[in-house]
């Protein structure tokens, strides 16, 4: 049975993830891309590709512009009628 803090899809590698991640002061989302990508082949395959590029996703989403909806360019006279 795997230590469940210290699983051996962890422990078996040259550096953990935990280990790298706190090494360098890595964000909460890019820690878990680390995570699963690290550990798909010894656990959990295509899921945890799957969660990694969820969290991916989540960052670019967070790193694109937001697109606004176009501003009227409508001139109103001090009546309120348009120019």
């Amino acid at each position: 049975m795997d230590n469940a803090v210290e699983p051996a899809h962890y422990t078996d590698m040259a550096i953990s993830p935990l280990e790298y991640i706190k090494a360098n002061n890595i964000e909460w989302n890019i820690a878990n891309v680390i995570k699963y990508v690290s550990r798909y082949k010894a656990k959990n395959g295509l899921e945890d590709l799957k969660k990694a590029q969820w969290y991916l996703n989540d960052i670019i989403k967070d790193m694109e512009p937001v697109e606004h909806p176009k501003q009227s360019h409508i001139v109103y006279d001090d009546d309120g009628s348009i120019d």
